[in-house]
C-alpha cells in the first residue's frame, strides 16, 4: 500500500515539517493547510502575504515576499 509524507522545508534555517499521509488527496489537503497556517502566520506577525508559486498541486514555494507570481 502506498502512503505519501508532505515534507516543507526552510531554505533559510534546519526546520522542517514531515506528515504521513494514507492517500494522495489526503498529502495535497495536509500540504495546502499547512500553507495555509503559515500565510495567516506570516500575514499576522509580519503585515503582508507572502506568495505562493503553485507548480502543480504538490509543488509549492512560499515566498517570504510580496508581489511575486
Amino acid at each position: 500500500m502506498k502512503e505519501y509524507i508532505v515534507v516543507i522545508t526552510y531554505n533559510f534555517d534546519t526546520d522542517f515539517v514531515a506528515v504521513k499521509c494514507k492517500t494522495y488527496e489526503e498529502a495535497v489537503e495536509k500540504l495546502n493547510e499547512l500553507l495555509n497556517e503559515e500565510i495567516e502566520t506570516v500575514k499576522r506577525e509580519n503585515e503582508y502575504t507572502p506568495s505562493v508559486l503553485r507548480f502543480t498541486n504538490d509543488d509549492v514555494t512560499l515566498v517570504y515576499g510580496s508581489g511575486y507570481y
